[in-house]
């Protein structure tokens, strides 16, 4: 059985690329804080007498910048091991999916994930580990499936449960070693930059969409759905109906976004594998 997601132009293969290059690196950090927090080197820590210092710490502003450290350490190597290896099955998921996008939401889940562990985490307690950005992964591609019900991101869901398995277990307080509290909080960092981002992404399902009141619609990420149409008119008087791209993707190579103010009009634009094109724009009368 083939794969769904398949690069669909050399620009997808390029940021493909970009994004593993991306991932590299990060897994890189994290084995060279594990390698040197081994040793107990500390010519890296002016926050403290080795890296464990660096632990994110709810409430403590003592070395607070520090504290954002505190995903890349960990208790021991099969710790560490448990940790990358799921980060690299998630983000290669994350990848085939959204080539463009994995580095700029690996930073706004550690931010997120970081600041929501240390303010609401209990305050004597201490963590470490990237199982925060683990879980912030899982939930962003689960909730993309639910969302999206298309074949690929159906099948990214489902894998994502079978590879986690019971990674429900990890929310509740059931084992005292085991960061709970982070868990929930690479969760909700999910959630948060899913409820702040405004407007409606389109989906395979939404190829016709019929827009009655003032509204914004998300165009996908042209470079995961080469070929695909969207045909969206606007049927309510006086509305402003949004047609927006994602991440800085054009429409006919300038705008990032068209508007359609008049009662029946229609936008059909096109994917072309990296950007957005008009096919037709008309007033409703064929």
């Amino acid at each position: 059985m083939s794969f769904p997601i398949k690069p669909s132009s050399p620009r997808h293969v390029s940021l493909m690329k970009r994004s593993i290059l991306a991932l590299c690196l990060i897994l890189l950090l994290v084995s060279f804080f594990q390698y040197f927090d081994v040793l107990h080197w500390s010519m890296l820590t002016p926050f403290g007498p080795n890296l464990s210092d660096c632990s994110i710490r709810p409430h403590d502003a003592h070395a607070i910048l520090a504290q954002f450290f505190g995903a890349f350490l960990h208790g021991n190597f099969e710790h560490f091991l448990g940790n990358v290896t799921s980060l690299l099955v998630l983000s290669v998921l994350f990848i085939l999916q959204f080539p463009r996008h994995w580095f700029k939401f690996w930073i706004l889940q550690h931010l997120l994930s970081t600041i929501i562990l240390w303010w609401l985490g209990d305050a004597n307690s201490s963590h470490i580990g990237a199982s925060l950005w683990v879980y912030a992964f899982s939930f962003f591609l689960i909730t993309t499936g639910v969302i999206h019900r298309d074949k690929a991101s159906l099948s990214v869901m489902f894998m994502v449960f079978v590879w986690m398995g019971g990674f429900i277990w990890g929310l509740l307080p059931i084992d005292p070693k085991v960061s709970w509290e982070g868990h929930i909080a690479g969760s909700i960092a999910v959630a948060v930059e899913t409820l702040t981002t405004t407007g409606t992404t389109l989906n395979v399902l939404d190829c016709v969409n019929l827009a009655s009141d003032t509204a914004t619609h998300i165009l996908p990420d042209a470079t995961t759905c080469a070929g695909r149409i969207y045909f969206i008119k606007s049927t309510g008087s006086g509305k402003t109906v949004t047609i927006a791209t994602t991440g800085g993707q054009n429409i006919d190579g300038s705008a990032t976004s068209r508007t359609i103010t008049t009662q029946y009009k229609a936008l059909v634009v096109v994917s072309d594998g990296a950007n957005w094109y008009i096919l037709s724009e008309f007033d409703g009368t064929f």
